[in-house]
């Protein structure tokens, strides 16, 4: 059923893109969440999609998201040196970068526990944009049968 061969980056948009999309019918069918009907939410929430469906290869050195992530972060630390109201943003940001230096691929951020810390920043925003983020991200790590809690090695989707 599953392999351990890891998929590309369009194949998990793909994927968290129709996970989404059949629990947007599902939803406009049952009426489990009532949802703003304006085009921009929408347009949010398949952006987030976009951006959390690659989110577990963050921590692999030379994918496309990690370099989209650090040259965010890099934009926020540039950013809180001409704002010093901001300083705190650029310090945490820096913080970012040097720890996903350290992490290991398919460890911490390849498990629940990675993407509710990744996908924690969308409560800002709102708790239905945290649900996509968490969806899209969980779609990425159950399609390639390596949804744990922790770290790859405590549980996984395995015959």
């Amino acid at each position: 059923m599953f392999n351990k061969k890891a998929h590309g980056r369009y194949t998990h948009i793909l994927i968290a893109l129709a996970v989404m999309v059949g629990l947007w019918y599902l939803n406009t069918m049952y009426n489990w969440v009532v949802l703003p009907a304006s085009n921009a939410f929408y347009i949010q929430l398949a952006l987030i999609t976009l951006i959390y469906a690659q989110m577990a290869d963050v921590d692999q050195e030379g994918s496309k998201i990690n370099q989209y992530v650090v040259l965010a972060l890099v934009g926020v630390i540039i950013y809180s040196f001409y704002n010093p109201m901001y300083q705190s943003y650029g310090i945490i940001a820096a913080i970012i970068i040097g720890a996903l230096e350290f992490i290991n691929h398919r460890k911490i951020l390849h498990s629940l526990v990675g993407g509710l810390i990744l996908a924690a920043p969308l409560l800002y925003f709102g708790i239905i944009q945290f649900a996509a983020g968490m969806i899209a991200f969980l779609s990425h790590l159950i399609s390639e049968g390596e949804f744990s809690i922790f770290s790859e090695k405590d549980w996984r989707l395995r015959r």
